[in-house]
């Protein structure tokens, strides 16, 4: 398992790395490792799993460095959920789009 330090991210862009990394909270970063260890996400598996009750004030910090997707989706009694995924997990990896700092 592959685990980053999400707190300390830089973004980077066309002419170098922005001069301040972005901080994200801890509970930010428990999310990103999830999702990229499982590539998904709901509400639900956010309470169970990570004990995140605000799993979209995590996504919407979140979405300022990668790039996530939500797909609505019913469960078996009619009531509709987000899921969260990476929109491309391989290009956030790649060191043109994410600089981190040791």
């Amino acid at each position: 398992m592959r685990i980053y330090d999400a707190s300390r991210i830089k973004l980077a862009s066309e002419d170098g790395i922005f001069p301040h990394p972005i901080k994200l909270s801890p509970r930010a970063s428990r999310v990103l490792n999830y999702l990229y260890e499982y590539g998904s996400i709901t509400p639900l598996k956010a309470l169970h799993e990570l004990g995140d009750f605000r799993l979209s004030a995590s996504i919407f910090e979140l979405r300022k460095i990668v790039e996530i997707d939500m797909n609505l989706r019913k469960s078996f009694n009619g009531k509709r959920y987000g899921e969260y995924k990476l929109t491309n997990p391989e290009q956030s990896h790649s060191e043109n789009q994410l600089s981190f700092v040791l």
